[in-house]
């Protein structure tokens, strides 16, 4: 799973303690970086959770096409604009971030009001929703047969 701005790590850790085996936490603020650094080493889940501190839309067009998750989550600051909520859906679902049948969360401020064909659902939970993204589809290669 890809945990884009990590914060603490909460979300991090959370998938690790639960067998996830890959982690990639993205994070900007280095102590909180170090943080989740130094908490999976103490919970034994430094092999699992690699943490790549940097500016998450940096991260995003820097390593373009070169992994893919079952999973994908965003928690972007309440503050940032809504233009760099659409750029943050371009980058995750354009650019192979996310495997076939995988996942992108994307938190945000409930008033905000996402439309997008990939758009699976929104949950709102008072302040806070969660909106579902899939995948884009993968153009399926068709062998003609010889006429």
């Amino acid at each position: 799973m890809l945990d884009l701005f990590a914060g603490i790590g909460s979300i991090s850790l959370e998938f690790a303690s639960r067998g996830c085996k890959d982690v990639t936490s993205v994070e900007m603020n280095p102590k909180h970086a170090a943080f989740i650094n130094s908490t999976a080493a103490e919970l034994d889940m430094s092999l699992q959770i690699n943490v790549q501190r940097g500016d998450v839309f940096e991260y995003l067009k820097k390593n373009r096409n070169r992994k893919t998750y079952e999973l994908v989550v965003a928690d972007p600051p309440f503050d940032t604009e809504e233009k760099k909520y659409n750029e943050l859906i371009a980058l995750v679902l354009n650019n192979n971030f996310l495997k076939e049948n995988g996942i992108f969360i994307l938190e945000h401020q409930s008033r905000m009001k996402l439309v997008h064909p990939n758009l699976l659902d929104t949950r709102k939970y008072g302040n806070v929703s969660f909106s579902f993204f899939k995948a884009n589809e993968r153009e399926s290669l068709q062998v003609e047969e010889a006429k």
